[in-house]
């Protein structure tokens, strides 16, 4: 008999690695810029020419990060202490309460992820005229290598590091998705655990993005002009008979501004930002503060350190588990004390409340965002986007199949060294009633260049009935051609932009209820007997769901693209589902989002849901866009004059007899039409006369209402 070791696969190691940050770029970053804090806040303050820095540098090419700071440093023996035992206390090295290392494993984590993919990975440190680098490896398991480096001042030379510091460098894998250049600085900013320390004066964090410099600052998400709602309001709550005193502070603002409700502890260490369960309630979103539990960091540590540790943070990096005793019954006492505010903040204002869907309305909004749906242009792609040499003119494909109902703008390109300006593409279809054409000829004029100097144009057609064979469509221009066979379905056709993509990119699901999301493959992207892995991180699971899914011709729908139906269910409870999928080289991703079965009205598309508001402005409806809500005012004197004082109407269950349906029907085909106008021609590069857009307005309008009321009710 023998015993052997047994040894994880590497895809499981992989899926063990990346869970923790779920391929988000600002979780990753903030673990390192965490340590840097937590290692100045060890210090006692002084002042310094560095004292208090912390550089980060991107290299976008390499997708190399590099972390320099000036703090206590560490020596051979304190990395030793830290990265060797993954997983444990690392605060227990210290007597400054003033950290996060509640993990211990914050910097293992991210540097192990690089090592995985064979990214460079290493710390350097100076600590008291003392340099030490541990490396991070895996080679089939994780491993770290230390050693002293004897020539001090060679390595400060090198690192940047002036007295005692440390330098963290790793890389970063494709599937983690950098923000623009035009975004980053506003992301890392806004992001909640990093505001506390870019809010701080002592604090001065420098990010170059390639050549460009930002100085970092979140000093403008610090309450210091709001209205207080609440002040040090105490809160108490208990769980395995422990009370747990907190302070509650709550702040007025603005319905779009991106701040919640923050839990911290005494120090200030930042440990989530939410609203406890009550984003979909009105009013909720005008509410911001912080919640300080003064015990916070023992409670965390203790449950941590116990025989049988409990995490009560997710593993994750980004809150408490909703699982968790502690956790409930925080939520259920902060969402009591909100859910007060929000009535009081309601009766003060004479405001606005939620409306709850009569089945009639529920359906116009369904038949509403069904209809621009099928007005929606869904792109046909080239297989691989390389500069054609010999060929004048072709289509992006020799055979498509295309739904029913349903708009496709088929990819045309054109060799500008092979025409002159003059020169007409004709497309020719022999007459049928399956294909319709936007456009028979095209002018050089009316291509747009891509890259390489390619003429691209979408040709516009409409799939108005199922054929029963192929129907051919050509494109001439110089006595040169380009064909396609083309077949219309029922079945819902996505031709993914590269290879891989989910049908929504958000998805509602019932509370307690099964469902699944649709995920289309392209077999000239992702061949058959391809794997697909599938992440479902679930904001109330510690860890997240992983799926993985073999491509075969099972799958496929058409001759070259397939579709995987991923399994969905939800809690009893609302949350958020965050998927992602990756193939190759190749990450998509979509978001769900649970709804509790009091939402049942809850409705995806153009408009989700009606709300009736009291304003004093002039708008008499609108179209929230963040929320994709029709609000409805109830202060405006043509609402009033058609709908009655609609304060007297019951939010629980409001009731309208026919002609006041009709006038919401008309408020729903208007707002939606000019919702889907707005949304086509901020998208497009085309520049029309207002008349033009106000006339498309009408068109629609005038169609929805029609299908709303019905021809008979006219």
């Amino acid at each position: 008999m023998s015993t052997y070791e047994v040894m994880d696969a590497n895809r499981k190691i992989k899926r063990d690695i990346q869970k923790v940050f779920g391929d988000d770029f600002l979780k990753i970053l903030t673990e390192i810029v965490l340590n840097s804090d937590d290692s100045y806040n060890r210090m006692p303050e002084k002042k310094g020419k560095h004292y208090g820095d912390i550089v980060i540098k991107l290299n976008r090419r390499t997708r190399v990060l590099r972390f320099l700071d000036y703090a206590e440093g560490m020596s051979y023996q304190d990395m030793k202490k830290i990265f060797r035992f993954y997983g444990g206390d690392v605060s227990k090295f210290t007597q400054n309460k003033q950290i996060r290392g509640l993990f211990g494993q914050g910097a293992s984590d991210v540097l192990f992820l690089s090592a995985f993919h064979q990214y460079p990975s290493y710390i350097i440190s100076i600590k008291d005229k003392e340099a030490s680098k541990c490396s991070f490896i895996f080679d089939g398991k994780k491993s770290i290598h230390l050693q002293e480096l004897p020539n001090v001042e060679r390595v400060r030379k090198e690192t940047g590091i002036l007295k005692n510091g440390t330098l963290v460098v790793f890389g970063l894998g494709e599937s983690v998705r950098l923000p623009k250049q035009k975004e980053i600085k506003e992301k890392m900013e806004g992001f909640y655990m990093l505001r506390t320390i870019l809010a701080n004066p002592n604090r001065k964090v420098s990010f170059y993005d390639g050549d460009l410099k930002h100085r970092l600052s979140s000093k403008a998400y610090l309450f210091d002009q709001e209205f207080v709602l609440i002040k040090d309001k105490q809160l108490h709550f208990s769980f395995d008979e422990e009370m747990v005193v907190a302070k509650l502070t709550v702040y007025k603002v603005k319905k779009e501004d991106p701040r919640m409700i923050l839990v911290k502890d005494e120090h200030g260490v930042i440990y989530e930002e939410s609203l406890f369960g009550l984003e979909g309630i009105h009013g909720a979103r005008e509410l911001a503060g912080e919640l300080v539990i003064p015990s916070l960091s023992t409670i965390l540590r203790n449950y941590l350190n116990k025989e049988k540790p409990e995490e009560i943070l997710r593993d994750s990096r980004d809150g408490f588990d909703r699982r968790h005793r502690f956790t409930s019954a925080m939520v259920k006492e902060v969402s009591k004390e909100l859910e007060t505010i929000i009535k009081e903040q309601r009766t003060n204002q004479e405001g606005g409340f939620s409306l709850k869907q009569h089945p009639k309305m529920v359906e116009a909004l369904r038949s509403a965002n069904q209809y621009f749906d099928g007005l929606s242009l869904s792109p046909i792609y080239e297989v691989k986007e390389e500069l054609f040499q010999e060929e004048t003119i072709k289509f992006a494909r020799d055979n498509i199949t295309i739904t029913e109902g349903k708009r496709y703008g088929l990819h045309l390109y054109v060799n500008p060294f092979k025409i002159g300006k003059e020169d007409i593409v004709y497309l020719e279809m022999e007459d049928n009633p399956y294909v319709r054409l936007s456009t028979k000829e095209l002018s050089l004029q009316e291509l747009n260049q891509i890259s390489g100097g390619t003429l691209i144009k979408h040709i516009g057609l409409i799939a108005s009935k199922v054929t029963k064979q192929g129907i051919q469509l050509k494109a001439r221009i110089k006595g040169e051609e380009t064909r396609v066979e083309i077949h219309v379905v029922k079945m819902d056709i996505l031709y993914p932009e590269n290879g891989l993509a989910f049908k929504d990119k958000k998805k509602t699901l019932v509370a307690g209820n099964k469902s699944h999301i649709k995920l289309y493959f392209d077999t000239a992207f992702i061949p058959l007997k391809s794997s697909v892995l599938i992440n479902m991180h679930y904001e109330s699971m510690l860890f997240p769901e992983s799926l993985e899914i073999y491509t075969s011709k099972k799958h496929l729908i058409t001759k070259d693209i397939g579709v995987l139906k991923i399994p969905l269910h939800s809690h009893q409870y609302e949350e958020k589902i965050r998927l992602s999928a990756t193939s190759f080289d190749i990450v998509t991703k979509a978001e769900v989002e649970v709804k509790s079965k009091e939402e049942t009205a809850f409705i995806d598309g153009l408009i989700h849901h009606i709300e009736l508001v009291f304003d004093q402005g002039h708008f008499q409806s609108r179209v929230d866009e963040e929320e994709n809500t029709l609000q409805i005012n109830g202060a405006h004197l043509i609402n009033q004059r058609n709908l009655g004082n609609l304060r007297h109407k019951d939010p629980k269950n409001p009731r309208f007899d026919e002609n006041e349906l009709a006038y919401l029907y008309e408020l729903i085909a208007s707002e939606s039409s000019k919702r889907y106008v707005i949304e086509k021609y901020r998208a497009s590069s085309k520049v029309l006369r207002p008349s033009s857009l106000f006339d498309e307005i009408q068109e629609h309008k005038t169609k929805i209402y029609k299908m709303l009321v019905g021809k008979e009710d006219l």
